[in-house]
């Protein structure tokens, strides 16, 4: 028998203990939202609503703004970015903002290059963290739509080890005509994994989890109106689960849906070193942090110390006080 069967055989009963509490967990979550959305479905759509102005049912042309936080990614970002602007079916209706956050490797020169390029319509820079990156990116975006008298309709944000697929603001503009929907994200799947029978399993779990318990991770390009960013406060100044914090905040105010397409992760370093179905004991692990984060057994300031060892908190802002510091920058 191929060692790496031997080596999920070996490690499954231990796995299973653990993985199936947790599978439980996230299904009561899941069966409560879904008795909360069904008990008040026309609150939700009327706090998406009230303040939108009344337009026709055709298919909204609205500006979409996509936030790319950048750390340390000098090698790759130029690749995001470029398809980022190049897959769009209408460049002129996408906007792209890029946030430095930290980088010691030249990241920040390229994001400056592809400025004076015209490839993304601005760029900033902050101290580590994801949270005061995406907040900024946020605000700056917002920023630039007030200068130009324009509307922002729609935001994206997008990691910056993840790739696009064609097309994708047409999907995010289907995907959020329906006035119920909140928040949308991607299908999952990793890029250049083929013949990797574990890391494809959990492309494979991944999209099923998403299914089942309606709980993608930021890596799937949420994106959603402008408008409902703001109303859920923007991302929450936390160290670590600021994506799925924002998640929550939005099913309050209508449902979560996947776009018919997927995005492609590559996951360089996971992939040299967990070839094997060890890559399992990561799932598990995964879903251990997020059940007792999202019970409160734990604080995502726990989770963030668990994940980076020895490595100090990241500062992190509100949204409301990322568009203070945006607009006091002038």
């Amino acid at each position: 028998m191929d060692l790496h069967l031997w080596s999920l055989l070996l490690m499954l009963p231990r796995l299973l203990i653990v993985w199936v509490p947790c599978m439980c967990c996230l299904a009561a979550r899941r069966c409560f939202v879904w008795l909360r959305q069904r008990s008040s479905p026309s609150t939700t759509t009327q706090l998406l609503t009230s303040s939108r102005p009344v337009t026709s049912p055709q298919k909204s042309t609205g500006m979409l703004a996509v936030v790319i936080p950048c750390h340390n990614v000098a090698e790759k970002v130029r690749q995001i970015i470029i398809r980022a602007c190049e897959f769009s079916s209408d460049p002129t209706l996408v906007k792209l903002f890029a946030i430095d956050s930290g980088s010691t490797d030249g990241t920040w020169a390229i994001l400056q290059e592809l400025k004076k390029d015209g490839v993304v319509e601005d760029v900033s820079q902050c101290s580590l963290g994801r949270c005061s990156a995406l907040n900024i990116g946020a605000a700056v975006a917002a920023e630039h739509f007030r200068r130009m008298d324009s509307q922002l309709e729609f935001i994206m944000f997008l990691h910056s080890d993840t790739l696009i697929p064609r097309s994708y603001d047409v999907e995010i503009r289907d995907t959020l005509q329906d006035d119920d929907v909140s928040l949308g994200y991607f299908r999952f799947s990793w890029d250049g994994v083929e013949g990797n029978l574990p890391m494809l399993f959990n492309q494979w779990y991944v999209n099923r989890r998403c299914h089942w318990f309606q709980l993608p991770w930021g890596d799937q390009a949420y994106f959603m109106r402008f408008e409902t960013f703001e109303r859920a406060g923007g991302f929450p100044a936390i160290p670590l689960m600021e994506d799925t914090a924002l998640l929550l905040s939005c099913e309050r105010l209508g449902s979560v849906r996947s776009a018919r397409s997927a995005v492609a992760t590559r996951p360089i370093k996971f992939v040299a070193e967990s070839t094997d179905w060890s890559c399992l004991n990561q799932m598990v692990r995964n879903h251990v942090l997020i059940v007792l984060w999202l019970f409160g057994v734990i604080s995502a300031k726990d989770v963030y110390l668990r994940y980076y060892v020895g490595k100090p908190l990241p500062e992190c802002i509100t949204y409301a006080d990322a568009r203070n510091r945006v607009a006091s920058l002038g």
